[in-house]
């Protein structure tokens, strides 16, 4: 038998010399994952030869760049579980303001009618239904892929105000039965498509065409403006995620749409991440 925390050092100085940019972080994880404990409870302990197998190959896995989320099967947004793999964009922290900027501009104890697209995972569309559970979600998604993990984490989670739709955002005729949306939020693909090479190799991984934006990263953001604008409510907000430095561009395209009081949000690194304006 192995001492954990020799494991643990193992695990670091793997991923460390791998590249990954939180192994301390990584390896703690793994540990949980296959021991299902918490490494604060192992410190002095031994790991079986089975159990360190696993993590081995977890390890090993995660050395040759697969996302440690997809190995995993699973992660945390916004305090709950939701199930990923290969075909779907892994939710991340900075998006939760997202979520956030939402909540904050809508009355819980009003029932508001949401559009969530680019969906993906669902995480953005359910979280929401979780804290405001007198909304109507629709949350949209295109890529049959993901449509399945949407499908599996709004069972997983028991969100019932969320409604899944298999569907392109892009077109026009999506969502055109006279509903009309208090609020349409969006983390939609916004790398620019020469950008897609130089990214990590894990992020490489993801599906890119949850990733690609087009040749200057700002193709969604007119196309959704441009359509989804005439389906909002008097006085409704559209929210977007937004990349670095992507402010002014899609302040702009939000104000030569008709928007107004336009206001942005930076996250926990100062970097400005959600704009949202209202549509008159």
């Amino acid at each position: 038998m192995t001492k954990n925390i020799i494991l643990k050092n193992k695990i670091i100085n793997i991923l460390s010399d791998a590249g990954v940019q939180t192994p301390a972080f990584e390896a703690l994880i793994i540990i949980k994952q296959v021991t299902g404990k918490h490494y604060i409870n192992l410190i002095d302990s031994d790991i079986t030869k089975e159990v360190e197998l696993k993590i081995n190959d977890i390890t090993q896995k995660r050395k040759e760049g697969y996302p440690l989320q997809y190995i995993l099967g699973y992660w945390d947004f916004w305090g709950m579980n939701f199930k990923v793999g290969k075909g779907v964009l892994i939710p991340r922290p900075e998006t939760e303001l997202l979520v956030e900027a939402t909540i904050d501009l809508i009355d819980r104890d009003k029932k508001v009618i949401i559009a969530d697209l680019c969906s993906g995972t669902g995480c953005i569309a359910l979280a929401i239904g979780k804290e405001l559970k007198n909304s109507e979600i629709f949350a949209i998604e295109k890529s049959e892929q993901a449509y399945g993990y949407l499908q599996k984490n709004k069972y997983l989670n028991q969100v019932k105000n969320v409604t899944a739709i298999l569907d392109d955002v892009l077109d026009p005729k999506v969502m055109d039965q006279n509903t009309k949306f208090d609020i349409i939020i969006s983390n939609p693909p916004y790398i620019p498509t020469n950008d897609i090479a130089k990214l990590q190799k894990e992020v490489k991984m993801e599906p890119i065409e949850a990733l690609d934006g087009g040749s200057d990263g700002l193709y969604f953001y007119r196309n959704i403006t441009k359509i989804w604008k005439t389906k909002l409510k008097s006085k409704g907000n559209i929210i977007f995620e937004i990349g670095i430095g992507q402010l002014g561009d899609v302040f702009d395209i939000l104000s030569q749409n008709g928007f107004i009081n336009i206001k942005y949000k930076k996250d926990l690194n100062g970097i400005d991440r959600v704009i949202f304006g209202e549509y008159i």
